[in-house]
């Protein structure tokens, strides 16, 4: 599509009487303006629902915009040409102005989408580089995080979480435990089983640290806050999983359901169930200069110890990370003691009612250690808050977690190089990839 104005205006005059008088004047303005853009055609396929694929072709494609001014004066006497111009004398001048600009790029592209995001699935095009470099600044600013968030390793199958709930009613139940006020207790949970935490008479916090049933030591498998918290988000909500550390690196278990009632949260931004820490009688003596108090670290070396753990490497283990439940939690600007301000955790007391429960999923075979928290529901300091205790039941789904896909082994192939570079000295720069130098 091309639209395009052009226009000229020109006036010549010769005035001249004979002898050596006269005058001639000559006088023209060329002004031009236009726009263009061509409209790229294509086709795409939806084979399934979410996946889009497609192929577009345009050659060439482009935008332009032109406006351009030019004029120019001239006046001379006598006038040229006359019998006998004597001591002519000529004025004139020339003006010109204008801007233009425009991008020309010839491409023929296959692409796909997944998703409703929309976030680009894959490529192929046959461009320049510089074309090339531009495909996600055109059509969608480049989200490194979108990358890990879809594909076979992280991705979500919803369809299949949903047949596990609706078989609710085919599960059985395994073993059920109560934890009370300031008591720390294992609870064992074999991969398909469902773990529900419940509130039987009242609003109370519960930690709950989730290992490798196997672990060993504090390099062993364990919930990882920080891997969590940039696959599925700060706030655990219905359908998060929780993953471990490397080099294990998978979902530990599902956050299937509750029966939370969201109006009971201070704001929208609150949930109940967050990647958080615990308290410690360091933190008891920070806050509120208590000593030998009941804390959850202390909670979590009695389970553990429970389960068979000496106390040193109990006590190792209390110092890692753990889930909190019941517990509303959301993340907001909050002034710190330095003077500045900063996103940061900000609890609120809780309101839960009686009967309230989370459940989770179990992907692996689990070792949890529950603590319930002395700080009750934060409604009041830890040696002044009122307690309730906490269900735990463990259920049998009869179904077996999803398979998942093997990492692959780069540590042969990294050991490698840094023998190579160790033997020929080299301290500069290297490829990206473990077999380049």
């Amino acid at each position: 599509m091309v639209v395009a104005t052009s226009r000229l205006d020109r006036t010549f005059g010769v005035f001249y009487d004979g002898g050596d008088a006269g005058f001639q004047t000559d006088g023209e303005v060329r002004v031009q303006t236009g726009f263009g853009l061509q409209l790229k055609g294509g086709m795409q396929w939806v084979p399934i629902p979410g996946l889009r694929i497609g192929r577009s072709v345009a050659t060439p494609t482009y935008v332009f915009a032109l406006l351009d001014r030019f004029s120019t004066t001239f006046a001379q006497g006598p006038a040229a040409g006359t019998i006998d111009p004597v001591n002519p004398q000529a004025a004139g001048g020339v003006e010109q102005r204008g801007a233009s600009g425009g991008r020309s790029v010839t491409e023929n592209r296959l692409w796909g989408y997944l998703g409703d995001s929309m976030v680009p699935w894959f490529c192929a095009a046959f461009m320049s580089e510089e074309q090339k470099g531009g495909i996600m600044s055109e059509e969608k600013e480049y989200d490194q995080h979108a990358s890990y968030r879809s594909g076979k390793f992280t991705g979500f199958d919803m369809e299949w979480y949903d047949k596990l709930r609706e078989g609710q009613s085919s599960w059985t139940k395994d073993s059920e435990y109560r934890a009370y006020q300031n008591r720390g207790i294992p609870v064992h949970v074999k991969a398909g089983q469902v773990v529900k935490f419940l509130q039987p008479e009242g609003p109370n916090i519960l930690d709950v640290w989730f290992f490798g049933a196997d672990i060993k030591d504090t390099a062993g498998e364990q919930y990882d806050p920080i891997f969590t918290a940039g696959l599925e988000g700060f706030i655990c909500r219905k359908n998060s999983r929780l993953w471990s550390n490397l080099p294990y690196f998978r979902p530990m278990a599902t956050y299937i359901d509750d029966n939370i009632d969201p109006s009971l949260m201070p704001d929208e931004h609150h949930w109940p169930v967050w990647h958080g820490g615990h308290c410690s009688p360091e933190l008891n003596e920070m806050g509120f200069d208590i000593h030998n108090h009941a804390s959850c670290h202390t909670n979590c070396i009695e389970a553990l110890v429970t389960a068979g753990m000496d106390f040193e490497k109990a006590d190792s283990f209390a110092a890692t990370h753990n889930m909190c439940v019941f517990q509303p939690m959301a993340v907001s600007d909050q002034p710190m003691p330095g003077g500045h301000v900063s996103p940061t955790w900000h609890s609120s007391p809780s309101n839960l009612k009686s009967g309230t429960w989370v459940e989770f999923y179990a992907e692996i075979d689990l070792l949890l250690a529950i603590s319930h928290c002395p700080y009750g529901n934060q409604s009041k300091p830890p040696h002044e808050v009122d307690h309730h205790p906490i269900d735990i039941e463990v259920w049998n789904t009869h179904v077996t977690p999803q398979e998942r896909p093997e990492w692959s082994d780069w540590r042969p192939g990294f050991k490698k190089r840094l023998e190579g570079l160790k033997a020929t000295g080299n301290t500069g720069a290297i490829g990206r990839y473990y077999e380049e130098e």
